[in-house]
């Protein structure tokens, strides 16, 4: 009897619950539940009773929830496969609420028809490949989660799901489930919320009786193989539907919807990945007022983007990208969609002035134009632009930029044609992460105002015109110094989280952060073109965030390279090559721990290769080409074993492997620790080239002196010299 005289658990309950925690086989997991310590199950951990106050009465067990985090810092965490028989809850006649989340379980079978009141259960993030418990009606049950898991057969929807005619929330997302969707999917008259994403499902949808579904306001189909054309009665038919994402799938024709509908409660709506094609409804602005993300990106879109786009004034995120679309961006949208915080139309046909002056995006942060047919100079209309490239802007940089020095992280200029001198003004921009500069027709020197760009991971200055000297300041940058710093996650550093509400409430114990999906702008759409390990490279992600690297090629820069370059010992790629510089290779490069992939080639460089230089373990591309580098090559040993000719090829009077002419005074030995087997050469080999050598010159030294010799004894004015220097007979006596 616990408190008060209210007595604990009913036996029967606390008996079940028992051989429940023997199922994760793991004497670690629920250390409270434990008849020894505490016979009241009541106070176990995650079990909850009703609220029974009565004298001498005992109190159900109303709620199960066993979900851990999948953290190797967790002791209680499950590690051995679980099956999981569901029977053993029987006795819990008043259970509302089960939740085994993510505790590894692989199979789960049995009954639970008899829990009349259960109502929410979550079997989501478990390794499940089989689910064979059979449920019944369950009246009660209004939320079924299992998604992440490995579940493939389709009689897991007809033979289980469908008899559940009371269902609100069901989550089958991110399993194996293939096949066509059951027509008794249209049975489950009171679902709001339909997430059947990430699986092998195909068919036509509009084929499927989800055309009886009245009451949806969550439905996403995205990544499966469903085919046929756009189906415009799930719009029509659910005017509360507040999210719609039919992402990846095999879609096609042209967006349908009646000019005349309207979805005030629409404010997420996904389309990309298709082949849709044909232009955009006009009326979509009128149709959608409401509206916080529209993506349609990666179909084939044609026509102008829709004026009436400008009349989605709660508008976030725009993704009209890999398309077609031709024409000006709309007045209405720049103007009136003044919270729009994304706005990608890369890859496309739009022309004319990017943003004019008078553009009121004042929350913008991503804007992606790259790849389209802009022109003019950038105006002011730009101050939070962060992707440019591949336009035809022109002008310099303006100094309108550095108005977004607190926010500016990656400034990406590539491929335009910007033109003058960089300006001092670039140092105000002290949160600037990424720096993009590449081919423009930028001149003058590398300006030292660049130094003070503390922050910097990217520096691409390749393909202009800039001369100089490489600045020794460069050292103070971060390039990979500060990453625990670097916060790519945070919305001034490029990435932006928004949510998706709904106009209604859902049961509060439903999990809102997965049901109600978070669009992450930056993972999908942050990405950046780098030249690394003569390639260009997508970084993005988690590589985007490890990446570091400086690029000055293809430029007209002189003199040394600064031996404090030698220092930033987390660099990964660094290219200086076709270029003017001279001087020595500094010996500091042995410095660069971190470094990946390293091009000096096509310059003036002199002086032999520090031999250091083979103590760069991570060194994966190497070339200092076309130089005029002597002495001999680095010991073929650790990552220099793996190099090959063309990144010494040009230099003359160098020598050693992997190139064909040998070195006459051998090489040093090799660093402690490297491996020298592959310094073993043929001795014989060597001891005849050395004679080899010397016959040749003594052939040729007696060569020499036998031209000389006999040049000198038929030459004309050498007769007549001999005649005078040589002794003369003398004369005869009487």
């Amino acid at each position: 009897m616990g408190n008060n005289g209210i007595m604990g658990c009913l036996e029967e309950e606390r008996f079940s619950l028992i051989k429940l925690k023997s199922s994760f086989k793991n004497e670690n997991l629920l250390p409270s539940w434990n008849e020894q310590k505490q016979r009241d199950c009541c106070a176990w951990e995650g079990i909850t009773c009703d609220d029974n106050i009565m004298m001498n009465s005992t109190r159900r067990v109303t709620k199960i929830l066993v979900s851990h985090t999948n953290s190797e810092n967790d002791e209680r965490i499950n590690s051995s496969p679980v099956s999981f028989n569901a029977s053993l809850l029987l006795p819990l006649k008043q259970l509302q609420v089960l939740d085994l989340s993510n505790n590894f379980t692989t199979d789960m079978f049995g009954v639970l028809d008899d829990l009349e009141k259960l109502r929410f259960v979550d079997f989501s993030f478990n390794q499940m490949e089989r689910f064979s418990v059979s449920v019944g009606a369950l009246p009660s049950l209004t939320t079924f989660n299992l998604s992440q898991n490995l579940l493939s057969h389709p009689q897991l929807l007809q033979g289980v799901i469908c008899k559940l005619k009371n269902l609100q929330v069901l989550d089958l997302s991110i399993n194996k489930l293939s096949g066509h969707l059951p027509s008794c999917l249209g049975n489950l008259t009171s679902l709001r919320a339909l997430d059947i994403s990430d699986n092998n499902l195909q068919g036509n949808i509009s084929s499927t009786l989800i055309t009886s579904l009245k009451f949806l306001e969550y439905i996403s189909l995205s990544d499966n193989h469903f085919d046929g054309r756009f189906p415009h009665w799930l719009v029509e038919n659910n005017i509360g539907l507040g999210y719609l994402n039919l992402k990846g799938n095999n879609l096609s024709g042209p967006i349908e919807l009646n000019s005349t509908l309207y979805c005030p409660y629409m404010t997420s709506f996904d389309v990309s990945d298709n082949d849709f094609h044909g232009e955009i409804p006009s009326s979509i602005g009128f149709i959608f007022p409401g509206m916080s993300s529209l993506n349609m990106s990666k179909n084939s879109f044609r026509g102008q983007i829709p004026a009436s786009v400008g009349n989605m004034r709660n508008l976030e995120e725009l993704d009209l990208s890999r398309n077609d679309f031709s024409g000006q961006i709309p007045d209405g949208l720049i103007s009136n969609c003044t919270i729009l915080i994304l706005l990608n139309l890369e890859n496309n046909g739009l022309h004319g002035q990017i943003l004019p002056s008078n553009s009121n995006l004042r929350a913008l942060i991503f804007l992606y134009l790259d790849n389209n047919h802009f022109n003019g100079e950038i105006s002011q209309g730009l101050l939070n632009s962060r992707f440019l490239k591949g336009n035809k802007l022109s002008g310099s940089i303006p100094n309108v930029l550095s108005k977004a020095a607190s926010s500016l992280a990656v400034l990406d200029l590539m491929s335009n044609q910007l033109s003058s001198e960089i300006s001092s003004w670039i140092n105000s921009l002290s949160n600037l992460r990424i720096l993009l500069l590449k081919g423009n027709r930028l001149e003058g020197p590398i300006p030292l105002h660049i130094c003070h760009l503390k922050n910097l991971t990217i520096l691409d200055l390749a393909h202009n015109h800039l001369f100089g000297e490489v600045p020794s300041c460069l050292r103070n940058i971060a390039f990979g110094n500060d990453l625990d710093g670097l916060d790519l996650e945070s919305t001034n550093n490029m990435i932006g989280i928004a949510t998706v509400g709904f106009p209604v409430q859902f049961d509060s114990l439903i999990d809102v952060d997965h049901l109600v999906k978070r669009l992450e702008y930056a993972p999908d759409k942050q990405q950046v073109l780098f030249m690394t390990k003569f390639r260009m490279e997508l970084y993005k992600g988690i590589t985007l965030r490890l990446m570091s690297g400086m690029d000055l090629s293809c430029n007209k820069l002189t003199g040394k390279i600064p031996r404090e370059i030698g220092y930033l010992s987390n660099i990964r790629a660094m290219n200086f090559s076709n270029n003017a510089l001279s001087g020595p290779i500094p010996e500091s490069f042995s410095n660069l721990n971190q470094i990946e992939s390293l091009d000096l080639s096509y310059n003036n460089l002199s002086g032999n290769i520090p031999s250091q230089l083979v103590e760069l373990y991570r060194l994966s591309t190497f070339s200092v080409a076309y130089n005029n580098l002597c002495g001999s090559t680095p010991l073929m040993v650790n990552q220099f074993a793996t190099f090959e000719k063309r990144s010494y090829e040009g230099n003359p009077f160098l020598c050693g492997p992997p190139l064909d002419l040998r070195c006459l005074v051998p090489p040093p030995p090799a660093p402690a620790g490297s491996d020298s087997s592959s310094l073993i050469e043929d001795d014989g080999f060597k001891e005849a080239f050395l004679w080899s050598s010397i016959a040749s010159f003594v052939i040729a030294f007696l060569g020499v002196i036998a031209y000389l010799y006999l040049t000198y004894y038929f030459s004309p004015y050498n007769k007549t010299l001999w005649f005078w220097i040589r002794p003369r007979p003398r004369p005869r006596r009487g």
